[in-house]
């Protein structure tokens, strides 16, 4: 830790002449050995006068442009652009209330293509072990909790609260334990946000594609978007921690939001909502293998 304190103040000190941080360097250099040095390709998008859709694309823009170099970065665009449409389409201000308002309706857009659906699910299925660890620490406060078991009204839902009490009354946070508490716990989580039902402890807990939205919009891109906003952790990119595991949660943090907030725009200014969902499902799965080949066994760590 010694050593990055004082590489961190040599890097300002020195700027700009200044030398590069291992892993910024590693990320970059794979992502322009990935298809022709551009693993993501974006999701064709039409012109439209609506004020708010144009201030979102504004910041795609600039999540699209940082992602060879810092998808921290590209997370947090895309996350204002997403923020900055929601808002304008559901006329709610707390964006809380409008992530359980809306997570029904991209639910039921996304079951209305069977491809769509499929695409959504095999992308859910690659989210990092890095970004369950970070769900997994999240529920174990009460207000991520709290957060990650509401339904489109606000109020408790009662299967998803006691699911995910269950995994933290099994599996403590405790990182002294890690293979026996953390590990198996953000596992558990993985088949909650992947499976139709889970068992534990002889109880069966049945799982919906909108339980798991909720959990992942309201739990965990939601929070992870508020630990980066209010300096909850430090810089992703400037921290001996940093590797290409820690690389993918923002990676993947940057694709789901994306995703979510496309559907938020096709549903309300497409003219061919059908072809468009199609569309979007084959763009998923084309930047989904892209990220695969991307971060490789960095997934799993």
């Amino acid at each position: 830790m010694a050593d990055f304190k004082t590489k961190r103040i040599e890097y300002i000190n020195n700027w700009p002449n200044i030398k590069r941080f291992e892993a910024e360097l590693q990320y970059e250099e794979k992502f322009r050995s990935i298809n022709n040095g551009t693993p993501f390709i974006p999701f064709k998008m039409v012109v439209d006068n609506n004020e708010f859709y144009n201030k979102a694309v504004s910041f795609l823009i600039d999540a699209v442009e940082s992602l060879g170099h810092k998808p921290n970065h590209s997370f947090e665009f895309i996350f204002t652009a997403y923020d900055i449409y929601s808002k304008s389409v559901y006329s709610i201000n707390r964006i809380t209330n409008r992530n359980w308002r809306l997570t029904p309706d991209l639910c039921t857009l996304i079951e209305s293509d069977t491809n769509l659906k499929n695409a959504f699910s095999n992308l859910i299925s690659h989210i990092p072990q890095k970004s369950l660890q970070y769900l997994f620490v999240g529920i174990h406060k009460s207000q991520i909790l709290d957060r990650s078991t509401k339904n489109s009204l606000g109020a408790e839902d009662s299967n998803r609260l006691a699911l995910l009490n269950k995994v933290n009354s099994n599996y403590p946070n405790d990182f002294a334990n890690y293979a026996n508490a953390i590990r198996p716990g953000s596992r558990l989580l993985y088949h909650i946000l992947t499976d139709s039902s889970v068992s534990i402890d002889s109880l069966t807990y049945h799982i919906s594609f909108e339980d798991q939205l909720h959990i992942l919009l309201s739990g965990y891109i939601y929070s992870l978007r508020n630990d980066t906003a209010h300096g909850s952790a430090i810089s992703i990119t400037k921290s001996s921690m940093t590797n290409m595991a820690t690389m993918a949660n923002s990676y993947f943090a940057f694709l789901l939001t994306y995703y979510l907030f496309l559907l938020l725009t096709i549903d309300h200014i497409s003219n061919n909502k059908s072809q468009d969902l199609a569309n979007l499902a084959q763009n998923i799965t084309l930047n989904l293998n892209n990220y695969i080949n991307l971060f490789g066994h960095a997934l799993s760590k």
